[in-house]
């Protein structure tokens, strides 16, 4: 990851009040490493197929651009590797607006 790019990821971090200590990587996507900062969990009411809702907890995660070839691909499979036990999320969607960041809206696998 470029300086600029470390820069960028420690800001957004602090914007979002988490740790900004590391710059690791945290994440994988398709085997490739990558750092982001995650969001808090947040519930959304989705409806079910049969009717009726139900609740289910979304991620945002934010990552710098400079660290991909291509922008994340939706219903790719992502893996957060910075907490035991990993946990795995589909990527629900990726926002390609801001010109400095990905923004990704993550479902929990199973969940």
């Amino acid at each position: 990851m470029t300086a600029a790019a470390t820069e960028a990821q420690r800001t957004m971090a602090q914007i979002q009040g988490a740790p900004a200590t590391s710059s690791a990587p945290n994440f994988l996507i398709n085997g490739a490493a990558f750092c982001g900062v995650f969001g808090s969990p947040r519930i959304e009411e989705r409806m079910n197929a049969g009717g009726g809702y139900r609740p289910r907890a979304e991620v945002v995660l934010r990552a710098t651009r400079t660290q991909f070839s291509a922008a994340p691909k939706s219903q790719s499979t992502l893996t957060r590797t910075d907490i035991t036990p990993h946990q795995s999320y589909r990527i629900e969607s990726v926002d390609t607006h801001d010109p400095l960041f990905y923004v990704l809206t993550l479902v929990k696998v199973g969940g």
